[in-house]
């Protein structure tokens, strides 16, 4: 009766184990935008690198987003890098050529056995339906994952922030 137990409670909770493992890569939440505004969209990490800790995190951002802004994060230097945009954009009524490529978290130490999240306000384009990929690189004391994987059943995906219509979508966004 023992054994039987033993094993109802496993096939109980396995699906709870297998759920774990599938979400282990980092997680862009909210996963969904009003298109055209304002948010911000945290990043979270779940794990480090097979044990070892994460100390370092390369968002890059897609085109088409911009007035990125990071999160200060105690403990972490944050490094933007920049490019110039395909077409200028008005924002607050001035016309931007510039944008944020890249945003680095660098310097800290989150153990493999603990979560953080690192979060970034942006404006999203306005274009409904459209998804937003953000590949992420994590670099670890020993090892890195890349989770830049653009394709359906990625192995390591890269987050995905999809653009909705505002009244499909209320409460997501802010105005600035």
């Amino acid at each position: 009766m023992k054994k039987s137990f033993g094993v109802l409670v496993f096939l109980g909770c396995a699906p709870l184990i297998f759920t774990s493992i599938a979400f282990a890569h980092i997680q862009i939440e909210p996963s969904t935008a009003v298109a055209g505004s304002f948010g911000k969209y945290s990043f979270r990490v779940l794990h480090g690198c097979d044990g070892s800790p994460t100390t370092k995190l390369t968002i890059q951002i897609p085109d088409g987003v911009i007035s990125v802004k990071p999160q200060v994060h105690p403990g972490w230097e944050i490094a933007l890098k920049s490019k110039k945009m395909g077409k200028p954009a008005m924002l607050h009524g001035k016309e931007i050529t510039d944008t944020v490529s890249e945003v680095v978290f660098s310097g800290g130490n989150l153990p493999d056995e603990f979560m953080d999240e690192f979060a970034i306000d942006v404006k999203v384009p306005d274009t409904v339906g459209m998804k937003l990929s953000f590949p992420v690189i994590q670099e670890c004391k020993k090892g890195s994952n890349r989770w830049v994987d653009l394709t359906d059943e990625a192995k390591s995906p890269a987050p995905v922030l999809t653009l909705g219509a505002a009244k499909a979508m209320s409460g997501h966004g802010h105005h600035h």
